[in-house]
């Protein structure tokens, strides 16, 4: 059982009530907004946007400048695929539930074009020795800065120069492959390889025995015909001054 208080005059009992009220905060930060798109893509490229932050009530995007359009996972699936190639520009507008807007927009270019591989000096089948020179043509305006040109020749790359010195005079003589890598900017890759034969023999032939030998046989011949027409010339020479004494005795 339970006793009044205070001589029976109040069935009330005292009561301490203690309280502790936490700060609460506006959320002051809005949503973040990240593309991650370089400066040029190819229609490989996802397009991904990352939205950053809680409470987010809508997100619309505009398409070069068309718009706004809902916008959910799979607004950009396969976009890039559709895209035509140039300039383009993606605008994300996000608003969260306490009232914060965020806007970020994406300037673009769309590059579906592979680079173009000429050989201008060395063609496929082309017969080389001591040191040729290799001439290239690349025709893509959007070359990579570092590492767009790669031209892999036998133990050795050479990188960005559209002009090689190949050096065969440490080779074998035979065939060899010539290939030439280019990258640009978007991702697109070009390859073109050519083959070409090495023969240095001509090169042995002017610095060995044997070619002394029929320089020999060529110079000794030559050194008989003009000892012969000094003789022929001596004679003509003599029997004209003769003819005259006669003459004039």
């Amino acid at each position: 059982m339970h006793s009044t208080l205070f001589g029976g005059q109040s069935l009330a009992e005292p009561i301490t009530i203690s309280t502790k009220f936490s700060t609460i905060l506006p959320d002051e930060k809005g949503p973040q907004i990240q593309f991650g798109i370089p400066d040029f893509i190819n229609n490989t490229f996802k397009i991904e946007p990352k939205i950053i932050g809680e409470g987010v009530d809508s997100i619309k995007y505009y398409l070069d400048g068309i718009g706004p359009q809902k916008y959910n996972e799979s607004s950009f699936s396969g976009l890039s695929e559709k895209l035509t190639e140039g300039t383009h520009t993606i605008r994300l507008d996000v608003t969260d539930t306490v009232g914060h807007s965020s806007s970020k927009e994406s300037v673009f270019t769309v590059d579906n074009t592979a680079p173009e591989i000429i050989f201008k000096s060395l063609t496929n089948g082309s017969t080389i020795s001591n040191i040729a020179t290799i001439n290239l043509k690349i025709n893509e305006q959007n070359l990579l800065n570092r590492g767009g040109i790669t031209v892999i020749l036998p133990h050795q790359k050479v990188f960005d120069k559209s002009s090689v010195q190949f050096d065969t005079r440490t080779l074998e003589n035979g065939e060899y492959d010539i290939k030439v890598l280019v990258k640009d900017k978007a991702g697109n890759e070009s390859v073109k390889t050519i083959v070409v034969t090495v023969d240095n023999n001509a090169i042995s032939k002017m610095f060995s025995p044997e070619k002394k030998q029929s320089s020999n046989e060529i110079f000794y011949p030559l050194v008989e015909i003009i000892i012969g027409i000094a003789a022929a010339t001596a004679i003509v020479i003599i029997t004209f001054q003769k003819f005259k004494i006669s003459k004039r005795s």
